[in-house]
């Protein structure tokens, strides 16, 4: 869809990247290693990011944890360890070793917990971990001991110092990106941002311009699996404004459908706590190397809400396009394959049970009814 990004949302890109940098760099002071800018320049975000994180789905606050999928992605099968990291418990039983060449993007990693939390308790190599950040925001990812400075080695508790987490090092994190023009980047520079097998986005998508083009973006970021007994690869955007976005309302049950009718393991959901926004998972099959088709046009306006951080939140706004070409075999893992059955109710929990053997659990943290929206997807109750 970026491609035929109307004059008003490439304008509205810009001014939002620019709102979220902010203010110009003070001279007197020194950039960050991975090109930030350290100190009171620093945009301040209100979520900073999270080890792991438990996603609440529609008004029955069923949830699935990052690390289940992770460990159904990238712990899936044993590869080569990194001779530095030795293989770690999990909480889903005994140790397991990443597998060599599964690989983890963070959009919007802020201070790049989730990376840390994937070495630190999953023995994944930094080598195999990337996160984008507008800004450089790991200063506040790890508390240091008097006297050492990130990229140390830090004292442990034998050396009478306090266990804590590394640095996420430059190599694995990367500032000045936009996630709403990263359509732009991959067609001018294909290996500036690695492709991954599980891409996780939390708390990033809703100021982001245009989400929905950034969605179709994130597909693009997912690897291909070699072999047909690997996993997908998979990709969770979390806080996704899908309805903002919708000129004419969204339907999310009409949106899964057509993913599913074009050959997709694509699903939405509206979030628990904020029902307004919805969790998009994305799943790439092996032998599915096309785009991710969307039902949507341009109307080449864009829409202002509330006043939020960095100014308000401005969304290029979409409507169904009925004229939209299916995508007949292109999706699908073999021509002469049909597609996978439609969806239906299942949704976010028949793509996660299916595809990862991940299975919604009830949740105490249902939200109050007032805060419960009719109309909601059905792919986020328990079978």
């Amino acid at each position: 869809m970026w491609r035929e990004r109307p004059p008003a949302v490439v304008d509205a890109i810009e001014a939002k990247w620019r709102a979220v940098l902010g203010p110009g760099p003070d001279p007197d002071q020194a950039p960050t290693s991975a090109g930030g800018v350290a100190g009171s320049q620093r945009l301040r975000w209100t979520n900073l990011g999270k080890t792991s994180e438990t996603v609440l789905l529609g008004p029955e606050a069923v949830a699935f944890n990052s690390d289940d999928v992770l460990t159904a992605v990238v712990l899936h099968s044993v590869g080569s360890p990194s001779t530095s990291v030795a293989a770690r418990p999990t909480p889903q039983g005994p140790a397991h070793l990443p597998a060599s060449n599964r690989r983890i993007l963070d959009l919007g990693t802020a201070n790049g917990d989730l990376l840390l939390h994937a070495h630190s308790a999953h023995g994944v190599p930094f080598s195999q971990l990337m996160g984008i950040s507008a800004v450089d925001e790991r200063s506040d990812s790890v508390t240091l001991s008097a006297g050492t400075t990130a990229g140390q080695a830090l004292p442990g508790p034998a050396d009478g110092g306090t266990a804590c987490p590394p640095a996420v090092p430059d190599t694995s994190y990367r500032t000045g990106l936009n996630i709403d023009t990263l359509g732009e980047l991959l067609e001018s520079e294909p290996d500036a941002v690695l492709p991954a097998h599980f891409v996780w986005s939390s708390c990033t998508y809703y100021h982001l311009a245009d989400p929905i083009a950034a969605v179709q973006q994130a597909y693009s970021l997912l690897a291909v699996p070699a072999a047909s007994s690997d996993p997908p690869s998979t990709a969770i955007l979390t806080h996704v404004p899908l309805s903002a976005c919708c000129a004419d309302g969204l339907d999310l049950d009409a949106l899964n459908q057509y993913w599913a009718d074009n050959g997709v393991a694509a699903a939405a959901a509206p979030m628990s706590l904020n029902p307004d926004c919805c969790v998009v998972v994305l799943l790439r099959l092996p032998h599915q190397t096309g785009a991710l088709p969307m039902p949507f046009v341009y109307t080449g306006s864009v829409r202002r809400t509330v006043e939020g951080f960095a100014g308000c939140y401005i969304y290029a706004t979409v409507r169904w396009s009925e004229a939209e070409p299916a995508a007949g075999g292109a999706m699908r893992r073999g021509v002469a394959e049909p597609p996978p059955e439609p969806l239906g109710q299942c949704g976010v929990a028949g793509l996660l049970d299916r595809h990862l053997s991940i299975r919604l659990k009830a949740s105490s943290c249902a939200p109050p009814a007032s805060r419960a929206r009719k109309g909601h997807a059905k792919g986020c109750t328990l079978q």
